[in-house]
């Protein structure tokens, strides 16, 4: 038997909560094949990401697009002077936004796979990669502001020497990984088995992607550093400016993980 808790909500016999499904107006949800593999309707009974945000390393996130409009927290900016991180001038991080906690409720709308979490853009990189130096303070200050997951839809080698010996960021992956926090990191689209970083970094969870059939993308890193893959190829997502886009990579795929 169950009874009715509340509009939208049911109570089981074992007094387990069942939530109600997100029924959004979007007609882009049908494009979102990663949603059905990933079983997100089963999980929304239980869980749809309430009282969590998401650190969000990347370049900001379009806080007006319509899929966006709430769940957008103003954040920090690290580089760039990019204000609190509700804009975006890049469109990455916005993409990843939408994955994680988008609302489906714009025309073409998007749907994340945890809709009622919240993000907080950690603004590293407005156009392009950015330094681990940079990165280093954003997860420092994620940790040290009681955030348990971060995304970082981002990842390099160390081409730079001098940064290289730097390991101002592995030292804040590890301050973070001591306080808890979750860290899930793109292992990169280079479609080789070099190690990428903060991906590679131990207690990181490095993120590869994977087809609607389960395939492992054409240019998507592998090895042994690897944690685990997700859906990463013709993703559909939320661009800056109320727009859609679709694309493939590991950042997609991270952000799917983050969302877990």
């Amino acid at each position: 038997m169950r009874r009715l808790l509340r509009a939208g909500s049911l109570l089981t016999a074992s007094g387990m909560l069942l939530l109600a499904i997100p029924t959004p107006a979007a007609a882009g949800v049908s494009n979102q094949w990663a949603l059905q593999k990933l079983r997100a309707q089963e999980a929304w009974k239980y869980t749809q990401g309430e009282g969590v945000t998401v650190g969000l390393v990347d370049s900001g996130a379009d806080a007006t697009h319509p899929d966006l409009r709430g769940q957008v927290v103003p954040g920090k900016a690290f580089q760039y002077n990019s204000g609190d991180g509700t804009t975006d001038p890049d469109g990455h991080g916005t993409a990843m936004a939408s994955i994680i906690a988008g609302t489906g409720e714009g025309a073409k709308g998007v749907l994340g796979l945890a809709p009622k979490a919240q993000i907080f853009p950690l603004v590293t990189a407005a156009f392009g990669s950015p330094d681990p130096l940079t990165r280093a303070e954003a997860i420092k200050y994620a940790a040290d502001h009681g955030f348990k997951v971060i995304n970082i839809s981002q990842s390099g080698v160390f081409s730079n020497p001098e940064l290289a010996k730097d390991n101002s960021e592995k030292r804040a992956v590890e301050y973070a990984l001591r306080n808890d926090v979750v860290i899930v990191a793109a292992a990169g689209n280079d479609g080789r088995s070099t190690p990428n970083y903060p991906a590679a970094y131990p207690g990181v969870i490095a993120v590869t992607a994977v087809d609607r059939h389960g395939k492992p993308w054409a240019k998507t890193q592998h090895g042994p550093w690897v944690t685990v893959a997700a859906p990463g190829v013709d993703i559909y997502a939320a661009e800056p400016g109320g727009s859609y886009d679709t694309g493939s990579g590991t950042s997609a795929a991270t952000a799917y993980v983050s969302a877990t």
